[in-house]
């Protein structure tokens, strides 16, 4: 299955403002580009668009699967899904799979899962613990839209069955920890250990 990994990134100055009170806004910047590691260690086998306004790809290295692509138009979050998976689709793939840049516990095997699923789904989506849509996986990548909100994953199951869309909802924790807020790094703290996210994390001694 030729396919394609989507990973959109903020400007970094605007990195994680809901952390703004308790991380300066180098240590948030810190934080995303480490979290990024993460996630691009993950997607490793597979060829993914890094998108962002402006281009992160100097404070990125020893990514060889990484297309780094200015986002254009529109700005925000889903414009920025919509030109990503455009492209992939130009590129000949079969299939798309969207992950966010501050996913850090994801991993290969998560990632093979998924992919293992998407043989017999044309969708597969997971719920992020504030409601919204985790990872969304889509075969062929139009088969549905590119919708990020809050109450994005019950929207996408909406359209999934308006559409006839044979989707399933994979349970999987690491692919519901997005991080957000000072409560959604302690839950992290718990179960990141071996992740670059975590060596940065302890750098910092948030929590003495």
């Amino acid at each position: 299955m030729s396919a394609f990994a989507i990973v959109p990134v903020k400007d970094l100055d605007k990195a994680k403002s809901r952390l703004a009170g308790s991380l300066t806004p180098e240590q948030r910047t810190g934080l995303l580009l480490a979290m990024l590691s993460d996630v691009l260690m993950a997607l490793s086998n597979l060829p993914a668009v890094v998108i962002s306004p402006v281009d992160i790809s100097s404070q990125l290295s020893g990514f060889g699967n990484v297309l780094f692509l200015l986002q254009e138009g529109e700005p925000g979050l889903n414009s920025a899904v919509v030109q990503a998976n455009n492209y992939a689709l130009s590129q000949g793939a079969e299939a798309t799979l969207f992950v966010p840049a501050d996913m850090p516990l994801i991993s290969r095997g998560d990632v093979r899962a998924v992919f293992e699923l998407g043989r017999k789904y044309g969708a597969v989506i997971t719920k992020s613990r504030d409601g919204g849509t985790g990872i969304l996986f889509r075969r062929p990548p139009d088969v549905m839209n590119s919708r990020f909100t809050s109450d994005s994953f019950t929207d996408n199951q909406r359209e999934a069955r308006e559409k006839g869309i044979k989707m399933h909802v994979h349970d999987s924790f690491p692919m519901s920890l997005d991080i957000d807020t000072i409560e959604d790094l302690r839950l992290f703290m718990e179960h990141g250990e071996g992740t670059k996210t975590y060596e940065y994390l302890k750098t910092l001694k948030l929590w003495g």
